[in-house]
């Protein structure tokens, strides 16, 4: 898959620029685990919810969503992100911060057959749970609101081979969007 960047980009990475800044960023190689990662929603936090104006209260949804950190770099991760929305794909570039304390901010920009880029954020906290790290994340889109505990997919567990919710390995869900 190739990825163009435009101006949204150059503002996104702008803004996580100075987010990442001042005199804790040296402290951030704590992070650097996350170079070569992949993260999933695990069974217990699939559930979404849609909204629309012709619905009479929000739709209870299925989303799973993987993301890949192909490198990290003082605070900063960039990858991809691919999205299934009760079956429908999204496929975007993701840059992210996490800051020494671990607070997560995400930028997921994707781009459309007919070159329009659009852009989601989200927010996040590295939480350890079961001596593992988790990465806490809310995001929202105009018409759709999700939070999970992702959690490391690695070769070897039961999620690398059978992701919850759509029953794909983590490189077949990737390679749908090229990736993997």
């Amino acid at each position: 898959m190739t990825f163009r960047f435009g101006p949204l980009f150059a503002k996104t990475v702008l803004c996580l620029a100075i987010l990442a800044a001042g005199p804790a960023a040296a402290s951030a190689q704590q992070w650097d685990f996350l170079k070569g990662s992949y993260w999933s929603v695990p069974q217990e936090n699939l559930l979404a919810y849609a909204v629309s104006p012709k619905l009479p209260a929000p739709l209870p949804s299925q989303d799973q969503t993987v993301y890949h950190v192909t490198d990290y770099h003082n605070g900063f991760f960039w990858g991809s992100n691919v999205t299934s929305i009760n079956g429908n794909v999204t496929c975007a570039t993701l840059l992210g911060s996490v800051t020494p304390d671990g607070r997560v901010l995400l930028s997921f920009v994707s781009t459309a057959s007919d070159g329009t880029t659009s852009q989601q954020v989200g927010y996040g906290q590295m939480t350890m749970s079961d001596g593992a790290w988790t990465m806490l994340n809310q995001t929202a889109a105009p018409n759709f609101a999700h939070w999970a505990y992702m959690v490391q997919s690695k070769p070897g567990d039961a999620s690398w081979k059978s992701l919850p919710g759509v029953r794909q390995s983590v490189p077949q869900f990737l390679g749908q969007c090229g990736g993997s």
